[in-house]
């Protein structure tokens, strides 16, 4: 076998035998707080950001799509009579997608320390039921907060960012942002009715007010060692 391939082949068993989790939240929900916490703990990695579906997977797909169509003008006009080329198709699709973020992710699957792995993207969920097709033994942490808050901290956010010269009017921003967070918040709830076992629900507020009673909850869910130690560890590091 090709030995570069095989490299990757083996450091993706070692991850795929790890814990998958995703992070996911309105912006400014406070998931790069959770992130971070969570990233502290000894048996748990998360950093960054994948972006898998909403960059990595539909970019591939676009890609595929394209290179599948090609080949399959080629087979029609110039292979007609000696046979065509496999092209790309759903199933094969699926597994690209699948092993370009699990390459990713086996980055952090070679400390055996490490129980879990996770990533977190805000637009996760926007690409939920992709994420469990293509990870179906993976746990999903929804966090979410006071719609009201999400707006002004989005707002000075892009005030920052682009400058307040160039910034929308905050009334306008808090009427964008509240159909944003609305939708958001729908999408999550329902996925976690249809995948009970694999989701856990929190509130930023909750968060905020009672962390270690909260991450405990949440590494619990995710099977780490949630003792008092640890978790005001992680805390005392994010604060």
């Amino acid at each position: 076998m090709n030995s570069s391939l095989n490299k990757y082949l083996d450091k993706i068993r070692r991850i795929d035998g790890k814990r998958i989790f995703f992070v996911a939240g309105t912006e400014k929900s406070g998931t790069t707080w959770l992130q971070m916490l969570l990233d502290h703990h000894p048996q748990a990695c998360c950093k960054g950001e994948g972006q898998f579906g909403t960059r990595l997977w539909p970019g591939l797909r676009n890609a595929l799509d394209a290179y599948s169509a090609f080949v399959a003008e080629l087979n029609q006009n110039v292979f007609r009579e000696i046979g065509h080329f496999p092209v790309f198709r759903e199933e094969s699709i699926r597994a690209v997608q699948a092993f370009s973020a699990s390459l990713l992710l086996s980055e952090y699957g070679d400390d055996e320390r490490i129980l879990a792995v996770g990533e977190k993207t805000p637009g996760h969920l926007r690409t939920l039921d992709r994420l469990k097709v293509l990870f179906p033994e993976a746990k999903f942490v929804f966090i979410c907060r006071d719609g009201r808050d999400i707006a002004v901290s989005g707002w000075y956010h892009l005030q920052r960012q682009h400058g307040a010269d160039k910034a929308e009017a905050l009334p306008a921003y808090a009427k964008r942002i509240a159909t944003v967070w609305r939708q958001d918040y729908e999408k999550a709830v329902a996925f976690a009715a249809r995948h009970p076992q694999d989701c856990v629900q929190l509130r930023y507020e909750d968060l905020h007010g009672n962390p270690v009673p909260e991450l405990a909850r949440i590494l619990d869910f995710l099977g780490l060692d949630n003792s008092d130690g640890i978790i005001e560890q992680c805390v005392a590091a994010c604060d």
